[in-house]
């Protein structure tokens, strides 16, 4: 069966298959607030939206640079996804996007308040202290990956007072090691206190969360096999 979806221009109505690939995305426009979407097919919109023929919202704001998306088999599940992230607050959505880089460290950033992204070259060894590998930016989550493999990643990470990550869940382990400061970090409902050389294991599966009760730094592991 086939959905019929109108048209945001010229409010033509246009079959839909109910049942294909969705995406659920988020845009960081130029003036560095965010827009929601869905799209079946994420590269050509994205395009679309920055040659100013997508949504009026993201017209006059580009370039707008894609942060965060998901991907859903059924049409009406991204769909309430999609009206889902918009109804959060700009807080939420920016631990949304942080949490996606914490998975996928690959995409950059670099806005008051969210993830910045740095990488470095594999073949380039790496030899200092990891407390200065990474620097604190002012109400920011900076993040550098230093090693990517297909069987793991290794990220630096650093927290300014008062940011965190919401509660979520990840498809693998990881451990996190504090490199400077304390956080807390809860998994599945239970609190933990870590500071400066600690290090706590987040199983596959549990639902987890960070919160900078004082700026800190960590190393994140995640092991995909």
């Amino acid at each position: 069966m086939r959905h019929l979806l109108r048209s945001r221009r010229a409010g033509v109505r246009k079959p839909f298959p109910r049942c294909g690939t969705y995406y659920v995305y988020i845009l960081r426009c130029k003036d560095g607030t965010y827009y929601t979407g869905f799209t079946n097919n994420l590269e050509n919109r994205v395009k679309l939206h920055n040659s100013g023929r997508g949504a009026k919202y993201v017209r006059g704001k580009t370039p707008a640079a894609l942060v965060y998306y998901t991907t859903y088999r059924y049409y009406k599940l991204a769909i309430l996804r999609e009206r889902a992230i918009k109804k959060l607050s700009r807080q939420q959505k920016t631990a949304l996007i942080t949490e996606f880089e914490m998975e996928n460290p690959a995409r950059q950033s670099g806005k008051k308040g969210e993830t910045t992204m740095k990488k470095i070259a594999s073949q380039k060894v790496m030899n200092e202290s990891l407390n200065e590998a990474i620097a604190y930016q002012k109400q920011s989550v900076v993040s550098q990956e230093i090693v990517k493999k297909k069987t793991g990643t290794v990220t630096l990470f650093a927290f300014d007072k008062g940011q965190g990550l919401s509660e979520h869940t990840a498809p693998f382990d990881a451990l996190v090691y504090l490199i400077d400061g304390k956080a807390t970090i809860t998994i599945s409902g239970k609190p933990f206190q870590v500071k400066k050389g600690d290090y706590i294991v987040m199983p596959a599966g549990k639902p987890h969360a960070l919160k900078a009760t004082a700026k800190f730094k960590m190393m994140l592991v995640m092991i995909k096999s």
